[in-house]
């Protein structure tokens, strides 16, 4: 609650608050993961530098690896449960492991349609499991 009674405060907090390590993603989807916890992002700036924060950033929409900066916040005074914040943790894992099974079946069908030596299924397994089925084509 950014303008509740309690007040708010700004913050600045390392981009792994967000993001993991070496994922490539807009401002604007990590302003969505900051809205989970209750926080507003309004800017970055590069980590240990004393360039200008970024506020306000014009292409909110072009992904990028976040790792090198720290992320400028404002919130409020509301305490975040455990629970609440393991939740905002397992939802970016879900987004993180849906992106690279994504990759994964955009390479396999490109690799697939240029006739790269592959053949197989890429599909979930009777067990749940995610699996490729790609195997290499016998000369």
């Amino acid at each position: 609650e950014l303008l509740g009674n309690a007040g708010c405060n700004m913050a600045v907090v390392p981009s792994t608050r967000y993001a993991h390590e070496g994922e490539q993603i807009s401002f604007w989807a990590l302003a969505q993961r900051a809205q989970l916890l209750g926080e507003l992002l309004v800017g970055y700036q590069m980590r240990n530098s004393i360039d200008k924060t970024v506020l306000n950033p014009p292409q909110k929409d072009k992904e990028f690896i976040w790792d090198r900066y720290d992320l400028a916040i404002i919130r409020g005074e509301v305490k975040v449960s455990r629970a609440q914040t393991d939740t905002v943790r397992n939802t970016v894992r879900g987004f993180v492991t849906l992106e690279q099974r994504t990759a994964i079946k955009d390479l396999g069908r490109d690799n697939f349609m240029s006739g790269g030596g592959m053949r197989g299924s890429m599909g979930y397994t009777s067990e749940g499991s995610f699996s490729t089925g790609l195997q290499e084509q016998g000369g």
